[in-house]
């Protein structure tokens, strides 16, 4: 077992916070918060993101742009640590199951950011960004808006799928999406 940034390797799977992860989705995750900032961005795991949480909550985040790539970073980590865990239920938005909006609410108020349980609604909460701008954390709204998660990079997005499917990590090409940012 080998230990790297706040990741545990074993067997050539990735755990994060005891999150079971595959390699591909392991390696983004690991490299998340050690490549921001210029790769000067030191990390203590799960520690690190619930502390950027509580400041970001209380309103104590630098308004810098590379604070914000760390919350951001945050974000998208802390949203990962549910995927294969939390199961899709149609209106819920608490880790005993959520729909896709109930889940990125209940992710982003950690960080301090209060949004509407409507997939249509949440955009309108942050800074449209390009798709080439996108960074980890940023909100993801499908064309039309029936559908949103929380983009981790590298085309990957975590999300509450479906009743089948619970909340995942996926790839972003499934759809067109909108990306927002929300601090």
């Amino acid at each position: 077992s080998n230990s790297r940034d706040g990741l545990s390797e074993n067997g050539g799977n990735f755990q994060l916070d005891h999150l079971h992860i595959t390699d591909a989705v392991g390696n983004q995750l690991n490299s998340l918060l050690g490549r921001i900032d210029g790769g000067t961005a030191g990390t203590n795991g799960m520690n690190d993101v619930n502390g950027m949480a509580a400041g970001a909550a209380a309103g104590n985040a630098a308004a810098s742009g590379g604070s914000r790539r760390r919350i951001g970073a945050a974000v998208a980590i802390y949203a990962a640590s549910f995927a294969g865990k939390v199961p899709y239920v149609w209106g819920g938005d608490t880790p005993a199951g959520w729909d896709c909006s109930g889940f990125t609410m209940y992710v982003f108020a950690k960080f301090g950011v209060s949004l509407p349980h409507s997939s249509r609604l949440q955009g309108a909460y942050g800074v449209q960004v390009p798709q080439s701008q996108a960074r980890p954390g940023d909100l993801m709204v499908e064309a039309g808006g029936g559908h949103v998660g929380i983009y981790l990079g590298d085309g990957l997005m975590v999300h509450a799928a479906s009743p089948q499917q619970g909340t995942v990590i996926s790839p972003t090409n499934w759809a067109r999406f909108t990306y927002y940012r929300m601090m």
